[in-house]
C-alpha cells in the first residue's frame, strides 16, 4: 500500500504504451500488406481488391501484437517490483539502492514527489 501511487502511475503509462504498440504493429501489418498487394507486381495477380486481405492481414497482426504487448507489461510490473524491494531493502540498511540504475532512481523519485 505504501508504493500504491507508483503503481497506478507505471501502470498508466505502461498501459498507454501497450496500446501504442497493438496500434502500431497492427497498422503496419496492413499497411505492408495493402503495399505489397498493390504495389508488387507479382501479388498484384493473386487477388483483385487488396482490401479483404489487408483487413486479416491487420488482424493477425494485432493478435501478434497483443500477445507481445502482454509480455511487455509484465516485464514492466516485474522491473517496478524489483527496484521497489531494492529500494526497501535498503531504506531498512540506511542505504542507497545497490542495484537500481540511477536513470531508474531518478524517474522513480520524480514519480514519487
Amino acid at each position: 500500500m505504501s508504493n500504491l501511487a507508483r503503481f497506478a502511475v507505471v501502470g498508466r503509462i505502461g498501459g498507454i504504451f501497450q496500446a501504442i504498440g497493438v496500434l502500431l504493429i497492427s497498422f503496419s501489418g496492413g499497411f505492408f500488406t495493402y503495399a505489397m498487394l498493390s504495389y508488387v507486381e507479382d501479388f498484384k495477380l493473386l487477388s483483385s481488391s487488396p482490401l479483404f486481405p489487408t483487413i486479416v492481414s491487420a488482424c493477425i497482426a494485432f493478435v501478434i501484437g497483443y500477445l507481445f504487448m502482454i509480455v511487455y507489461g509484465m516485464s514492466i510490473d516485474t522491473i517496478l517490483q524489483c527496484f521497489l524491494l531494492d529500494e526497501t531493502l535498503a531504506k531498512g540498511s540506511g542505504q542507497e539502492p545497490e542495484h537500481t540504475p540511477e536513470p531508474l532512481r531518478d524517474i522513480m523519485a520524480d514519480i514519487s514527489k
